[in-house]
């Protein structure tokens, strides 16, 4: 069996923000592209019942 072991490396720039691994900026770009898709789906929720309530009102959405 062999045992590896690796130190990490971190990048600082002057302005001392760290630079973000390829791992990292990978599950950051997943998280905000699960954000979008959550934002969308309540966006298309919210409109939807608009649209429900129009139609109880007797106003036809798809007219407007």
């Amino acid at each position: 069996m062999v045992n590896l072991s690796y130190t990490k490396i971190a990048f600082f720039p002057v302005s001392g923000n760290r630079y973000l691994t390829a791992e990292e900026r990978a599950r950051a770009a997943a998280a905000l592209a699960q954000q979008e898709r959550l934002a969308k789906q309540e966006a298309e929720q919210k409109a939807q019942r608009l649209a429900e309530r129009l139609r109880s009102l007797g106003i036809n959405p798809d007219e407007m």
